[in-house]
């Protein structure tokens, strides 16, 4: 499988991707591809990249691959990997028929009718958002949801930042959050993931959301029809370690890709 595919791991020299670029770098390996470590300021020669993050755009002149935390359970723990693209606007593998959704432990909650919105930050400068005034987000989607939702709106920060708007704030466990809002409202947040599994009508902004296709995006309140579909699909959006170390997750992203480039071929 894939001796004929060049490809080279950029990573800095921080420690999680170090650690990422080395399971992935020994997953290749038990298919016999023998790969390249490299900063990501080196030049680019290979087939595919494979890359931590969305910043380094002069490495997308051809296919990529990028690492980045996962999306259900311990998101350090689990890796999303996707092509050519961050987060929603990536290409994942579609499910071959394995059930993957029951092992990262969580079960859909029935959605619930709660006593507030709540409008969700995002750490301004991240790759996710570039060039977003979450503040000023926040402040014009807060007057969209006023036109559809008559609960109380709140804004609640991210954990690493603290964004200064005119809304009332909640903070606190997410968990608990969650179980007792009407409505989340995100640009593209990971947030949006945690809401639905929770049994919380999302809104979403931006296509880069994971729940982009679930969500409504003009304030309302729209209860997704099948949610058992998605969970599965995202299932296919990140890998645990071990599933990278034993070269699992490249078996299913080689075929996803080997079928991609297939496709614009025939094109």
């Amino acid at each position: 499988m894939g001796n004929a595919t060049s490809i080279e791991i950029y990573c800095n020299q921080a420690p999680h991707q170090i650690e990422a670029a080395r399971i992935f770098d020994e997953g290749l390996a038990r298919h016999g591809i023998k790969v390249q470590i490299k900063s990501p300021h080196e030049p680019r020669c290979a087939d595919l990249a494979v890359v931590w993050g969305h910043r380094y755009t002069y490495l997308h002149q051809r296919d990529y691959l990028v690492m980045e935390c996962g999306y259900i359970g311990d998101r350090m723990q689990n890796i999303s990997l996707g092509f050519n693209g961050l987060n929603g606007r990536a290409t994942f593998p579609r499910p071959n028929g394995e059930d993957r959704a029951g092992q990262w432990k969580r079960k859909l909650k029935h959605f619930h009718f709660g006593q507030y919105v709540l409008i969700m930050g995002q750490c301004p400068g991240d790759a996710s958002i570039p060039g977003l005034d979450v503040g000023v987000w926040a402040e014009e989607a807060a007057v969209e949801v006023r036109k559809h939702v008559g609960h109380e709106i709140y804004f609640r920060p991210h954990p690493l930042q603290n964004i200064q708007t005119s809304l009332p704030q909640k903070s606190g466990d997410l968990a608990n959050a969650l179980a007792h809002a009407h409505l989340v409202v995100t640009y593209n947040s990971n947030s949006g993931v945690d809401a639905i599994l929770a049994g919380c009508p999302v809104v979403a902004y931006d296509r880069g959301s994971m729940v982009y296709d679930l969500a409504s995006h003009d304030g309302s309140y729209k209860v997704p029809a099948d949610r058992g579909d998605w969970l599965q699909r995202i299932s296919y959006c990140q890998w645990s370690r071990d599933e990278i170390l034993t070269g699992k997750a490249w078996e299913v992203l080689y075929e996803s890709w080997k079928s991609t480039q297939s496709d614009h071929t025939a094109a």
